[in-house]
């Protein structure tokens, strides 16, 4: 398996897991802590940041400039949703069959990603959605762990300011028959009401 690649904290330079989502909850944005309205506030939803894909100077740029404009909104902004596609190789999956090469591209993105969003400012939750560059096409219970391990849980839900949201596995939904053990869950979980 690839090794985790650690966030590092703004503000004290530790390495801590920038992202909190575990048991399908996130981390401080629980119903219990978010349940109520507030008044109004704003979020950023952002796609694909890929690095790795193209030009990977540009897309680290372009990641860097993101985070700079958020941090300079970090008074309006409760939270950030990157959504999917956070690098570009997924082990063997993207690199043509290479392995080591897929592994060792992987861990050059994920620590390019990770240095750049680090620098969000501490106050701002940084919620990542998985795609297909994350998890694959047809995810595995392989594939679903190491995201876990490098981002969070792969669906789930969280509270801010009274209202709820919900994460869902796009690539279980789209990829995998419905008889598969990972969609299964995954239906589960709506139903329960976890994600309603």
């Amino acid at each position: 398996p690839i090794p985790c690649v650690p966030w590092q904290s703004q503000t004290s330079g530790q390495n801590q897991r920038r992202v909190h989502g575990q048991n399908r909850e996130f981390y401080g944005m629980t119903e219990a802590e978010e349940s109520i309205w507030k008044g109004n506030y704003e979020f950023i939803c952002m796609g694909d940041a890929q690095i790795g894909m193209g030009d990977q100077k540009k897309e680290e740029e372009f990641s860097r400039l993101a985070v700079e404009f958020i941090n300079k909104r970090k008074d309006r902004i409760k939270f950030v949703v990157v959504c999917g596609d956070h690098t570009h190789n997924l082990e063997d999956v993207w690199s043509k069959g290479n392995l080591e090469g897929g592994r060792k591209k992987r861990i050059q993105e994920l620590a390019a990603f990770k240095g750049i969003y680090s620098k969000l400012d501490d106050t701002i939750p940084l919620v990542c959605v998985c795609g297909n560059h994350d998890v694959g096409n047809k995810p595995t219970e392989k594939t679903i762990q190491q995201y876990k391990e490098e981002f969070g849980d792969d669906y789930l839900s969280f509270w801010c300011g009274g209202v709820k949201f919900t994460v869902l596995n796009s690539q279980i939904v789209q990829g995998l028959s419905p008889s598969d053990e990972l969609s299964i869950a995954h239906d589960k979980w709506g139903r329960r009401g976890d994600a309603r």
